[in-house]
């Protein structure tokens, strides 16, 4: 617990300061543009600018109080604490804190896979052939989590913190996987399919920290939707950074995919690399 207020009064401070620096862009501007009326709307509104830093800065404060309050006070091991106190415990953690939670042990892991799948790095496995492969190359890592399609699919939710890998046999499970995946924050996604270029761009768009995006064989994409798929693609590279993407393309009557991306700016500008295979369905 002490750990969890820790934590969350540091990432409170870090959006508070975040909030500032926004409060300071809009100061001047609304200044240089003398939008008088819109500076006070948007600064003194409710749940706005200046209210909501005073509430981020009520909130530290109160955390401040309460960790007073642990200070001499030996920890107490989850195992001794009742089993309603277990539960209601690991119901107020957020999803950062689990995957953290769940390394201290067997008994932490279990009660934090009754929430749902709380990962640093999380695999769906296709079939006993890439179980095989990925177990010897992640199966002793700690923050690496293996699941297999259908205990992955009949999950109630789903956060992943670092690293999303993908390996499905059909759009109707990936349908279910945007179901699951609704609010993470990995910084690498890795599909293979068959998905449509809707399934990808989506969960290229549910983290905000995506820096790194294999988008592997088995892309499903008519004819019609080239431009829109390019289009996606231009604009998530263009406001993500430094942001790497990877796309293996494929043939579809005649055309190779790639032609959509003969824009070489796209290429040498926004960072993505894109191979050719043979084969439109996977």
């Amino acid at each position: 617990m002490f750990l969890c207020l820790t934590r969350l009064k540091k990432r409170i401070n870090s959006a508070n300061s975040r909030l500032q620096r926004i409060i300071d862009q809009i100061q001047v501007i609304c200044n240089i543009q003398q939008l008088f009326e819109l500076r006070t709307e948007l600064l003194r509104g409710p749940n706005m600018g200046l209210c909501l830093k005073i509430i981020a800065i009520d909130v530290m404060g109160q955390i401040d109080v309460f960790l007073d309050k642990f200070k001499g006070i030996e920890p107490l091991p989850f195992n001794d604490l009742p089993y309603e106190c277990q539960n209601r415990l690991v119901a107020l953690f957020p999803p950062p804190d689990l995957v953290s939670f769940k390394l201290a042990g067997k008994t932490a892991t279990k009660y934090a896979n009754k929430r749902g799948m709380f990962s640093a790095c999380l695999s769906i496995i296709r079939n006993s052939i890439h179980y095989e492969n990925t177990r010897n190359t992640y199966g002793k890592n700690k923050y690496y989590d293996i699941s297999s399609t259908n205990l992955f699919l009949n999950l109630s939710s789903c956060y992943v913190q670092t690293g999303l890998y993908l390996n499905l046999d059909s759009t109707e499970k990936f349908d279910r996987t945007i179901e699951l995946v609704r609010s993470c924050d990995y910084t690498c996604l890795t599909l293979q399919g068959p998905y449509t270029y809707k399934h990808a761009i989506y969960l290229m768009r549910v983290s905000k920290n995506v820096q790194h995006v294999c988008l592997s064989i088995g892309i499903q994409i008519e004819i019609e939707d080239y431009e829109d798929y390019y289009e996606a693609i231009v604009q998530w590279l263009n406001s993500h950074g430094d942001a790497i993407m990877y796309v293996n393309c494929f043939y579809c009557d005649s055309k190779p995919l790639y032609f959509i991306f003969q824009d070489y700016y796209l290429l040498q500008e926004f960072r993505c690399y894109i191979s050719g295979s043979i084969g439109g369905t996977y």
